[in-house]
């Protein structure tokens, strides 16, 4: 379903920052950013809520260079609904490219805290910033500053979910440098659907071929992933990979091409698994 108020960016100059008052946890929920804007001050609550959990909110700090940000750096400062697709300037952690690759150990976990001392640096001498969410229906002001896809069937925001419209904090420097501040909870997948919802791990009971020994040493066992390495060496053919491409969705590939980027970083054998679909598509 997505955003029920709609999606977009506020774009104005820092006029205060301050921390939501401690909480019983000894947590921040929101660091709050007031953005100076021609229509007024624009309220941005960026939610870093750790769920008083020591690791519940991740996050990443992406330099981006001088990225135009799809021509949003030459927009007036003010307010600007946005299109969820891959053209209007939204942000999408999954599938945008200026934040791939999209893999666990790119992210930082911890307590809001933590990503406090990340974002509250980049705050300084900046010469305008970009906070992409959720209008406030009351006042100015930006809400759904986090990753707004990926919540789990039965969550209170499975609703939510959707692509293309995940909020964030990009800061243009005094230099015209940029970087982004992008956070998410630790509930929250990082691989979704079309509809932002998240992709469940293939489990053997789905498959209907299957190798009997993944049913007797386990198929997630360190022993059964010593047996593959011995018995499995053989690599796919880029004429194989092709065919099987061609019975798949645009968007089914581009998942693919994610996934294949990502595996190389799990080992040697899924190295060369990767390169092979990653050949195969592009």
């Amino acid at each position: 379903m997505g955003l029920s108020n709609g999606y977009g960016v506020a774009i104005g100059t820092l006029k205060n920052y301050y921390r939501d008052p401690i909480n019983n946890y000894g947590q921040y929920y929101h660091a709050n950013v007031e953005l100076q804007t021609p229509l007024g001050i624009y309220k941005c609550a960026i939610d870093v809520d750790s769920k008083s959990l020591p690791n519940g909110v991740e996050w990443r700090v992406v330099e981006l260079g001088n990225a135009d940000l799809k021509g949003l750096l030459s927009f007036s400062s003010g307010w600007y609904p946005l299109e969820s697709n891959s053209s209007s300037g939204a942000l999408d952690y999954i599938r945008s490219k200026e934040f791939q690759p999209n893999v666990k150990p790119q992210w930082k976990q911890g307590t809001s805290k933590d990503a406090l001392i990340d974002l509250e640096p980049l705050l300084i001498n900046t010469k305008r910033i970009y906070i992409f969410g959720e209008p406030f229906t009351n006042g100015l002001g930006v809400h759904n500053i986090h990753q707004n896809q990926g919540d789990p069937d039965g969550s209170t925001w499975w609703n939510e979910n959707g692509i293309w419209q995940d909020g964030g904090t990009i800061i243009e420097r005094q230099d015209h440098s940029v970087v982004a501040f992008l956070n998410k909870f630790i509930t929250q997948s990082y691989s979704t659907d079309n509809n932002g919802h998240q992709i469940e791990a293939i489990s053997y009971k789905d498959l209907k071929v299957i190798d009997p020994m993944a049913l007797i040493l386990g198929p997630h066992s360190k022993a059964y992933l010593i047996w593959c390495e011995i018995h499995h060496p053989n690599l796919p053919k880029v004429a194989d990979v092709k065919q099987l491409m061609e019975s798949m969705t645009t968007e089914e590939r581009e998942l693919a091409l994610l996934n294949a980027k990502a595996i190389k970083r799990q080992g040697k054998l899924f190295m060369e698994y990767g390169e092979v679909v990653e050949k195969t598509l592009k």
